[in-house]
């Protein structure tokens, strides 16, 4: 389980949040600012007559302000978790009231065409959670693997700051659904007609764009391999000390498209280009859980959602504005990123968002040189969120009122 606390629910802890520094672009000046306030920067579509994110859903936007805190439970099934929760609200009792509630589960563990479950991959079909930093002197250097960025505590954790704050982190709620048909729809209608010198199949193509907007196959298999091939490798996919094992060359988009999700994401040239291009400070720690039913035979056959799935997204990192903000703004939003392409490359096919003062195109680029761009759809929708500060136990314990 783990709790967290909004800039108000600090408040009424008694933490002295309102007397600690939190100089703009500082992780306390964000928490305090919220993520409904933010909506507008991160790109979210927003109502033109209220100014409010227009895809949010009641519980976050209307009753923003009286989020005071989040509990995240997670178990090893649906079942123990329901028990979790029903006792935490016994325990809890009248002290708090429940603004919204929903469970993500893990999806039905069958098998696809290609005979691999999806135990572990989003209702878009990828596998997830592959990539995350390794800590420096946190984590056991046993447990780092080939490509994983090593990065100092101090971006992940505070070390700094007033004592209540001081091994915590800062965590980013998201709820984000996925229009699955339209997504897959859209792959069938633009599919790649051919590569490295070979005429692709209908099939073939869109299951190669799909590969293009991620950067990897379904099961994991990375785009920027030794080879050429235009297919999924499962033994590559299934070996960790294979599957993240990759650098990107700077201005060669002949394998991963500039703005493939990962790509943009994880813009992995070398560690010493990324701190030479100030991105030293912009990683997070995440991790996301699908929610909902899968697709239904009559959303695959009109290509139109109707029920509620998607990806419920957390992020820790110890600055929100260097972290998930960054990343969503500057590189996800941003259409000349990544900027050692030296071209526009278009924005993050996925999560991009245009924000509503912009009036370009949202555009997925392969061959920027060559103005080779397709028009995108919206095929994620921000339904609202929230920032939080995860305590320490010593704070939680402050808290409690007992001992240290």
């Amino acid at each position: 389980m783990n709790i967290s606390f909004t800039y108000t629910g600090l408040q009424k802890l008694g933490l002295d949040v309102d007397k600690s520094p939190s100089p703009a672009g500082s992780g306390l000046d964000i928490l305090k600012k919220g993520q409904l306030a933010d909506a507008a920067d991160l790109g979210d579509p927003l109502d033109n007559a209220t100014n409010l994110p227009s895809q949010w859903i009641d519980e976050f936007k209307n009753d923003h302000n009286q989020i005071h805190g989040t509990l995240l439970i997670a178990c090893e099934s649906g079942e123990t978790a329901e028990k979790c929760k029903e006792n935490l609200k016994d325990l809890l009792g009248e002290h708090i009231k429940i603004v919204y509630e929903f469970q993500g589960d893990v999806r039905a563990d069958e098998q696809t065409k290609e005979r691999h479950s999806l135990k572990d991959h989003e209702h878009f079909g990828w596998k997830d959670g592959i990539s995350n930093p390794w800590l420096k002197d946190v984590f056991c250097k046993c447990r780092r693997i080939p490509g994983q960025s090593a990065i100092d505590p101090e971006i992940i954790l505070l070390r700094k700051g007033p004592e209540w704050a001081k091994n915590g982190s800062y965590l980013v709620f998201r709820k984000l659904a996925q229009l699955v048909p339209e997504f897959k729809s859209f792959l069938k209608e633009n599919p790649v007609k051919s590569f490295g010198g070979r005429t692709l199949s209908p099939e073939e193509g869109a299951d190669l764009r799909g590969a293009q907007f991620v950067g990897r196959w379904p099961m994991g298999t990375p785009l920027e391999t030794p080879d050429s091939e235009v297919k999924e490798k499962p033994d590559v996919a299934s070996d960790p000390m294979r599957n993240n094992d990759f650098l990107f060359k700077a201005q060669d988009q002949s394998k991963c498209p500039f703005s493939a999700h990962i790509r943009k994401m994880n813009p992995r040239e070398d560690e010493d280009a990324m701190k030479h291009n100030g991105f030293g400070k912009n990683f997070l720690v995440r991790q996301g859980i699908a929610y909902g039913k899968e697709v239904t035979d009559k959303e695959n056959l009109t290509g139109i959602t109707e029920l509620d799935r998607g990806l419920a997204f957390v992020s820790y990192q110890s600055n929100i504005h260097e972290g998930f903000r960054f990343q969503q703004t500057m590189w996800a939003n941003n259409a000349h990123f990544p900027m050692t392409a030296g071209v526009e490359t278009g924005l993050d096919p996925l999560i991009g968002q245009l924000t509503p003062t912009r009036a370009l195109a949202k555009t997925f680029s392969t061959k920027a040189p060559n103005k080779d761009s397709i028009g995108l759809k919206q095929f994620v929708k921000p339904l609202g969120g929230v920032y939080c500060f995860v305590p320490s136990i010593t704070t939680l314990k402050q808290i409690a009122g007992m001992k240290k």
